[in-house]
Parts: C-alpha cells; sequence; structure tokens
C-alpha cells in the first residue's frame, strides 16, 4: 500500500531532527476510523480534530505548526480551522509539500540554526 504523506513526513522529521530540531508528530489519525467510542474518548483525552502533523519546539520555547501533504493534497475543513486559529494566535504555521520546504519553513522561523 503506497502512503505518500507518510514517506514525506518521516523524511520530514528526519531531515529537521538531522539539523537539530525538536519536533514531534500529532498522530490524530489514530483514533480515526477506529469507532465512535474510541474517537470520544480520545476528544476528552485532548484530541484536536485538524490540529497539524507535527509540531516544533524552538530553543527559546515557541511553537510551530507544520501541516504535512504530499503534491496534489489540500487541507481538510478541521485543518482549514486550525490553521486559521494559529493565524489568529500569530503561531508559526505552514503547509509542506517538500522536505526542502519543511526544512525553509523551520529554518525561517528559528526551529533550527540558520
Amino acid at each position: 500500500m503506497n502512503h505518500p504523506e507518510h514517506e514525506l513526513q518521516c523524511l520530514i522529521v528526519k531531515a529537521l531532527r538531522l539539523c537539530g530540531c525538536m519536533v514531534f508528530s500529532v498522530p490524530n489519525d489514530l483514533a480515526a476510523g477506529n469507532g465512535m467510542r474510541r474517537m470520544m474518548r480520545a476528544k476528552n483525552a485532548g484530541l484536536w480534530p485538524g490540529m497539524s502533523d507535527l509540531v516544533l519546539v524552538s530553543p527559546d520555547g515557541r511553537a510551530g505548526f507544520l501541516e504535512v501533504k504530499a503534491e496534489g493534497g489540500v487541507l481538510s475543513h478541521y485543518q482549514k480551522t486550525f490553521q486559521s486559529f494559529c493565524v489568529l494566535q500569530k503561531y508559526p504555521f505552514f503547509l509542506a509539500y517538500s522536505v526542502d520546504a519543511a526544512l525553509e519553513f523551520a529554518k525561517k522561523n528559528g526551529f533550527i540554526a540558520k
């Protein structure tokens, strides 16, 4: 089975970590498709529909959010809502279609050394 977004996300995480970036994933997709009861448990425990795939933390403690999409991928309604929240709160948010674009976002926003 082909999972281009997953593969791209793994490459982005590896590249960011090689540059010394603190990055972690938010596996919201693990709760999806596993029944209403499991989804409600996950939401009660802090699941945020639309939360970005990756969270980056800068050396000075700021957070940034990175959504990973394969070529041609688009944000869902919930992802657009999360993106709007980030913009309103002035949190760095980026939609990455490539490793290079993700690295540039991280450098530009101080998540890795320039």
